[in-house]
């Protein structure tokens, strides 16, 4: 006997001894099951089974490899074609369901994880910006208030602090986003996508959003109005010098 045919004999008694030993233990359970079972569901001889399995146990944890690797394998395979992440994740605001063709494969949770700590950064963000809104209408309030004259309202840290503040938020959730962008791993894209859909991750932007705007918009007005009272505070001085010159010549004449 060639080399070659020993070898699809010895694969083919292994698969026959799997095969019995799968139906004999799915017909009496596993602990009435014997070996004596599983041999006589076959055309072997009984020691041959002793050749391939040292016991019940062996074989018991053989079936159990050999099922999970076709179950990882099929995994695989629908995981390729999967249209949706739900095919696969199945998310709630509490909790996660998560089917892995492998079992040290934490791809998804540390997708998770990271959407988590985007919905956490948002939420800091936006509470921040909520508290910050009053303080800056505060103190444009106590500028005013401060310097009734329209040329000694001192906007310059107050636009500063907004510029800044602006800058940062915005700078931190587009850094944020962007470090998402560099798998090319659709199927993760997919459950970052619906982890985000989850946890109202485009509403919370939203909200930011619109808060950042207020701040620009805010920001623009007093920028406008610094720039108007600079604009009148020449025009008045001009008029003050055209006036001073034109009373220094009759004072000469």
């Amino acid at each position: 006997m060639t080399a070659g045919r020993r070898e699809r004999t010895k694969a083919a008694n292994r698969a026959a001894i799997l095969a019995a030993a799968q139906e004999v233990f799915a017909q009496e359970g596993y602990a009435a099951a014997s070996v004596r079972d599983i041999v006589r569901r076959t055309d072997l001889a009984s020691g041959t089974f002793y050749n391939y399995f040292p016991d019940k146990e062996a074989i018991f944890e053989a079936l159990i490899a050999d099922v999970g690797e076709e179950a990882r394998r099929r995994v695989r395979a629908v995981r390729r074609s999967a249209h949706t992440a739900e095919d696969f994740v199945a998310l709630t605001w509490e909790s996660a369901l998560v089917i892995e063709p492998d079992l040290h494969d934490e791809d998804v949770e540390y997708v998770l994880e990271f959407a988590n700590a985007q919905l956490l950064e948002l939420r800091v963000f936006d509470a921040l910006l909520d508290a910050e809104l009053p303080r800056v209408y505060d103190r444009i309030a106590a500028v005013r208030t401060a310097s009734p004259i329209q040329v000694a309202r001192p906007y310059r840290r107050l636009l500063a602090d907004l510029q800044t503040r602006v800058a940062d938020v915005t700078e931190i959730i587009e850094r944020a986003e962007n470090a998402f962008k560099v798998t090319d791993d659709v199927y993760l894209a997919r459950v970052y996508s619906a982890a985000l859909e989850i946890f109202r991750g485009a509403a919370w932007r939203r909200g930011i959003d619109r808060k950042l705007e207020i701040m620009r918009e805010t920001y623009a007005m007093l920028n406008a109005e610094s720039q108007a009272v600079r604009a009148e505070a020449l025009e008045i001085a001009i008029v003050l010098l055209i006036v001073l010159e034109v009373v220094l010549s009759f004072v000469r004449g």
